[in-house]
């Protein structure tokens, strides 16, 4: 998942579509470099997470890197579940 955020600088729509244009600039770039992705989501979540006073610092991209789920027949029902992969 690639998350964007935005600062408290300007209206709420306003950062709420910087922070979308934001995460979907860094899928566009990484898939430019030729990243392959079994699945990926670019969000924006605005203003609603600050990580601290400083404007800069709430406006980031934050990539989370998550397990690639299991498929049949290669994962029993449980590790389907539990969303693992095991190979």
């Amino acid at each position: 998942m690639i998350t964007g955020y935005s600062s408290t600088q300007g209206d709420y729509a306003t950062n709420a579509l910087f922070s979308v244009e934001r995460a979907q600039n860094v899928l566009r770039y990484l898939r430019e470099q030729g990243v392959k992705f079994a699945e990926v989501n670019a969000v924006g979540v605005g203003e609603t997470t600050q990580f601290g006073e400083e404007l800069n610092a709430n406006r980031r991209v934050v990539i989370t890197i998550g397990p690639r789920p299991c498929a049949w027949p290669r994962c029993s029902p449980a590790q389907r579940r539990a969303g693992r992969s095991f190979r």
